[in-house]
């Protein structure tokens, strides 16, 4: 059996996380890079994005660039809450635009996280769980018209865990030599537009 805790576990406090994440971003491994990306004389608020856009929304970065396929043009991009909250638009070809949101809600138990592609006949929204939670599926919504009645599709592929899943693929390209999907091709796109983005924080402001 394993020992139980002296006290109940409880989060660790919002002040705490951020102060550890703003110094990774301007004073560990990576703040030489990141700083040359926004510019050393940038606001931490910038730096801040810039690494959480990295780390965390990477995940919807390559995504949405592995569906909408290579970005045109960053067209904007605002920092603000000191960089733990952030949002983008990006121009695709075929006039289509994707907007990228992050916000941090410590205060609140719902991890969401979701793509919605919207078109004048269809939405489809596509719903990550929370990677703490074991087995939660990751639905497929899909809402459309058949004549004047509304029809909305719930789909669920798998019970297979996509964090669980990613961290098993990877296993497996090191361990048996499997080619990676993202591969190094994705890898780079997903940094230059990744780039793109945090280079567009100067010109949205950050605070």
């Amino acid at each position: 059996m394993l020992p139980l805790p002296d006290r109940p576990w409880s989060p660790t406090p919002e002040a705490t996380i951020n102060e550890a994440i703003a110094a990774e971003a301007t004073r560990g491994a990576v703040a030489g890079p990141i700083a040359g990306i926004v510019g050393q004389a940038a606001p931490e608020a910038a730096k801040v994005a810039a690494f959480l856009l990295s780390v965390s929304l990477i995940h919807d970065i390559d995504a949405v660039r592995g569906i909408l396929g290579e970005p045109e043009e960053v067209v904007s991009a605002h920092v603000w809450r000191d960089g733990f909250a952030q949002t983008s638009l990006t121009r695709f070809r075929g006039d289509v635009r994707a907007s990228l949101s992050w916000i941090s809600l410590p205060g609140l138990k719902h991890y969401e996280e979701r793509l919605r592609f919207v078109s004048p006949e269809k939405r489809v929204t596509l719903t990550f769980p929370s990677p703490y939670l074991r087995h939660a599926p990751t639905p497929l919504e899909i809402e459309r018209m058949e004549g004047d009645e509304l029809v909305v599709e719930h789909r669920t592929v798998s019970y297979e865990e996509a964090f669980r899943a990613e961290l098993h693929h990877f296993r497996r390209c090191l361990a048996d030599g499997a080619a990676p999907s993202p591969s190094l091709d994705d890898a780079l796109g997903d940094a230059r537009w990744i780039e793109a983005i945090a280079r567009a924080y100067g010109k949205g402001g950050a605070t």
